[in-house]
């Protein structure tokens, strides 16, 4: 049974990806925050910014305050799951449980070229961008409609990249529109 696939960041890309594969597979995808044309100068800021992310805290609130201070719009009980669970205590430091080459290899495969897939996809699909994202810019997002003006797209409002934690009412909308659009009016 086809199913709706919901992707943020990596995951939205592995989402359009998936759907460009295996369109069979799939009701709908909304892809959040990621997209084809992303700037080379953005993501190299991106790896600069994981790489610096290696590093060790003396104590979980000074893990938390790092956490907001790098993602200002956050809300505080995401900045407290994400240090809870995103980092470990270990010889008298925190540290973030997350490979750093392993986060380094990430960001250079984000590098690869997404828009042939985005071309082929066939199955419903959503592109959302934080309206203040750091990482899809207007001009990304802009491309990305131009090469596929049938696909949906919306801009979140007072969200940076982190947007299902940021505005997870408006995420949550619109993944509620696009399964009443598709089971309502079945394309297959």
């Amino acid at each position: 049974m086809p199913v709706f696939l919901v992707g943020h960041s990596l995951g939205a890309r592995n989402s359009l990806t998936a759907a460009a594969q295996f369109p069979e597979l799939f009701a709908g995808i909304v892809a959040i925050d990621f997209c084809p044309f992303i700037e080379a100068a953005v993501l190299d800021r991106l790896e600069d910014r994981v790489l610096g992310g290696d590093r060790a805290f003396e104590s979980l609130a000074d893990v938390e305050a790092y956490i907001q201070d790098r993602y200002p719009l956050m809300p505080g009980s995401a900045v407290v799951r994400r240090a809870e669970f995103g980092y470990e205590f270990s010889e008298g430091k925190f540290r973030a449980l997350a490979d750093a080459d392993a986060m380094r290899q990430t960001v250079e495969g984000l590098r690869a070229d997404l828009s042939q897939d985005v071309a082929a996809i066939t199955v419903p699909t959503v592109m959302v961008r934080g309206e203040l994202s750091t990482l899809v810019s207007e001009q990304a997002f802009s491309a990305t409609q131009a090469l596929r003006p049938d696909l949906n797209y919306v801009v979140v409002p007072d969200a940076d990249h982190y947007v299902p934690e940021e505005q997870p009412r408006a995420i949550a909308s619109i993944i509620t529109e696009l399964i009443e659009r598709v089971t309502s009016h079945p394309q297959r």
